[in-house]
């Protein structure tokens, strides 16, 4: 019996249908939004995590732009291969 945990959501779905619209969408289905959030939020949290290991090596206790910055690019780095590869 698989059991599923569901996770609370930290960012609200209304700015997912407002930038779907922006980019030019004239209808937007509750489960788009929420799609386009959740892999949004899942990209943060591995931004925020590459972000607070480089953080902790430069010995720190708190976490920088600079720090944000070079996880954000680490992070994309690593996921372009694996779009390129689906």
């Amino acid at each position: 019996m698989v059991i599923k945990v569901k996770r609370e959501k930290n960012l609200p779905l209304a700015p997912f249908f407002r930038i779907l619209k922006s980019a030019g969408a004239s209808r937007v289905s509750k489960e788009a939004a929420e799609a386009m959030r959740d892999l949004v939020e899942e990209l943060c949290l591995e931004i925020a995590g590459e972000a607070w290991d480089l953080t902790l090596h430069a010995r720190r206790k708190t976490v920088m732009r600079e720090d944000i910055e070079l996880a954000a690019k680490r992070v994309l780095k690593q996921l372009k291969p694996s779009l390129l590869q689906e």
